[in-house]
């Protein structure tokens, strides 16, 4: 049988992760909106 406490500690891992990759993700997006608005705005 799994612990209650290694359960929680594992799905929040996962969660933790989870977010990671979507922060990155998004900020990834981001960063190229801000390039390309700055290459609109040089050239």
């Amino acid at each position: 049988m799994f612990s209650h406490k290694f359960v929680m500690s594992c799905s929040i891992k996962l969660t933790a992760f989870d977010t990671m990759k979507i922060l990155i993700s998004t900020g990834q997006k981001e960063l190229e909106k801000i390039m390309q608005e700055n290459q609109e705005k040089t050239s």
